[in-house]
């Protein structure tokens, strides 16, 4: 499911370019956002896909080295144990997974493509992890799991040539690669043997909750922003908002709108969630400089009475 920083984090960005006239109208702003959330929802599938493409890979070299002028006994009689990867077998299987990647425009075949699958799949071969994997010849659902684990991890997380192929691809996809992969390796984690093609990968949001808290984060903090550029010009002394980043202003405002109408989300959760966006998405000092104007803000709202927060453990 899409968490609620990257709901957060989209909200932003579509702010942002409403701001700079890229949306005409909030409705046309709601329409981009949720086609933004649908992206991230297509790149999870797209990512379960190159998975499985090195996986598939693996076994077209296998059947190549039959193939040779002089083949070796090694590659006459292969060992399989890596391409039989049980749980990669469930996820192309899956039902959901084919009925989404049905939607991708994109496939992992063309030549840059292929070249970094290759680079990818002999990355795994090198790593001691593989060698002690297949090494060992007893052969178990965990260990299979183990496998795609490790190679989440410490090959496709945060790796830059992953990155910089889906950036080429699709400009929207940049900022959720990484959390793409996390989601893939919660959803191996859980697969089970028993599990068939009926097994639910991913959902865009976790409850109709989330979807009402991305429509009205983002609709009802445009149509209220002037507003809030009014109280933050009251709070910031000897400066012109004019000469802050845009980046800052869209998250105070967010933030702002958040404190005040989203009963159920603590302030401390918001000011934390929007100060770590904007060690991301904005200036060094921006963190600080946003985390001081909300204390000062929220003080002001607390002795005025104007932050409800309902539910156990929600008043801070």
């Amino acid at each position: 499911m899409i968490s609620r920083r990257l709901i957060r984090i989209k909200v932003l960005q579509t702010f942002y370019s409403y701001r700079l006239e890229g949306c005409k109208s909030v409705s046309e702003a709601e329409k981009q956002l949720f086609e933004s959330i649908d992206r991230v929802y297509g790149l999870f599938f797209y990512l379960t896909s190159l998975l499985i493409e090195i996986f598939d890979f693996a076994r077209w070299k296998l059947e190549q080295g039959k193939y040779k002028l002089l083949p070796t006994e090694e590659d006459l009689n292969p060992n399989t144990k890596f391409i039989d990867n049980q749980i990669i077998q469930q996820l192309k299987e899956n039902l959901q997974y084919n009925e989404g990647i049905k939607k991708i425009a994109y496939k992992w075949n063309d030549e840059a493509d292929r070249e970094l699958v290759k680079r990818l799949y002999e990355q795994i071969k090198k790593s001691d992890f593989y060698k002690e994997y297949m090494a060992n010849e007893q052969r178990s659902y965990q260990e299979d799991k183990k496998m795609l684990l490790f190679i989440i991890e410490k090959i496709l997380l945060y790796n830059e040539d992953i990155n910089d192929n889906l950036e080429e691809k699709s400009i929207f996809w940049a900022d959720s690669v990484d959390y793409g992969w996390v989601v893939l390796h919660k959803v191996i984690s859980k697969y089970s043997i028993g599990d068939d093609m009926r097994k639910s990968l991913f959902v865009k949001f976790r409850s109709d909750e989330d979807s009402i808290f991305a429509r009205e984060l983002l609709t009802k903090s445009l149509m209220r922003q002037a507003q809030y550029i009014q109280i933050l010009e009251d709070h910031i002394a000897n400066w012109d908002i004019s000469r802050l980043a845009q980046t800052d202003i869209i998250i105070l405002v967010l933030a702002l709108h958040e404190i005040l109408y989203f009963e159920e989300v603590p302030v401390k959760v918001t000011m934390d969630e929007y100060i770590e966006i904007a060690k991301h998405y904005s200036t060094a000092k921006s963190p600080a400089f946003i985390n001081g104007i909300l204390d000062k803000i929220v003080k002001k709202f607390r002795e005025e009475n104007l932050i409800t927060k309902t539910g156990k453990g929600l008043i801070e």
